[in-house]
């Protein structure tokens, strides 16, 4: 049978001319453009099956097996999943994208697939279904590229992506203040790990929030004390022990981390945190906090990610 399709002009899906004369739309035909650009190092952590997808635009028509597999819901799904990776870093993100959850303003947009699509096509930086299902690419086998190429090419989305929706100022807030649904937290086995997570993250917004006892002034003493409350699944002897272990931990900080974490729970953004305690920037006020954060992990023995800046 020759290969006889068409292409249609919104989606870019392959409209497929079958023996019997029919013409049928191929289900998720419009993600090929991005099997051919997954550089193999990732394309081979697939399942072994997208090993047999072959390279040839045209052999890839004609093939039953091929087709079958770019249309189970399964190809789709590792297109986004790949195209994500690629995009995750590509953004300036570090460490593992599993570590979030679908919530998270990161996540979403590395997984808008498609929309990544349209920017790189309208740039010419990724082939079209019109590129690849005519000459000269038809009858020609497509090799992986590399993925300093692949990123390359995502790269050059970057750009006008952040500036759709205002993305890079969403994204900039959330890595400055993630929030507590931008995680996975089935993956946080440590439940009292998890309760601390929750308070450090409450502690860094810009609201006080009911997970704090507010911060009082102790009789007779100058100084500031903060009271650690966890959350409310926790017996009332397990919320005194934390709140004592809280407060003798506040006692050992510098002055300037004392004033830094009570101006940040009294809702103090940290531009102007920075300001009140005489650093140049937001970003010194925030490594001071991995700073605290680290330094509980050593008074209370508890892993809680900081060493290798998972929570921040």
């Amino acid at each position: 049978m020759g290969l006889r399709i068409m292409v249609e002009q919104m989606l870019g899906r392959i409209i497929l001319k079958t023996e019997s004369g029919e013409w049928r739309p191929i289900k998720n035909s419009e993600l090929l453009p991005v099997y051919f650009m997954i550089p193999d190092k990732i394309a081979f952590r697939m399942e072994r099956q997208f090993d047999e997808l072959l390279r040839m635009p045209a052999e890839l028509l004609l093939d039953p097996k091929s087709l079958a597999l770019v249309e189970s819901d399964k190809f789709r799904e590792h297109m986004g999943d790949a195209f994500a990776y690629l995009a995750w870093h590509t953004i300036g993100m570090k460490g593992w994208m599993e570590l979030y959850s679908g919530y998270a303003p990161q996540w979403i947009i590395v997984h808008e697939t498609y929309l990544w699509m349209q920017v790189l096509q309208k740039e010419k930086a990724l082939w079209t279904n019109f590129d690849l299902f005519w000459d000269p690419l038809l009858h020609q086998i497509i090799t992986f590229p590399t993925v300093e190429e692949a990123y390359e090419i995502v790269a050059m989305a970057k750009e006008p992506m952040m500036k759709l929706c205002d993305h890079g100022e969403i994204i900039k807030i959330a890595n400055e203040m993630p929030c507590e649904e931008d995680f996975d937290f089935r993956r946080f086995e440590n439940k009292r790990r998890a309760n601390w997570r929750r308070s450090w993250y409450h502690m860094r917004t810009k609201h006080p929030t009911a997970f704090y006892d507010e911060i009082i002034r102790s009789p007779g003493s100058s100084d500031y004390q903060l009271l650690i409350s966890s959350t409310s699944d926790l017996s009332p002897e397990q919320i005194a022990i934390d709140r004592e272990e809280g407060e003798q931990f506040f006692r050992t900080l510098p002055l300037i981390d004392r004033k830094i974490i009570l101006l940040r729970n009294q809702g103090y953004t940290l531009e102007e945190t920075a300001k009140m305690v005489g650093f140049a920037t937001h970003s010194a006020v925030l490594k001071r906090i991995r700073k605290i954060g680290k330094a509980y992990e050593r008074f209370s023995g508890e892993d809680l990610g900081f060493s290798e800046k998972k929570i921040l």
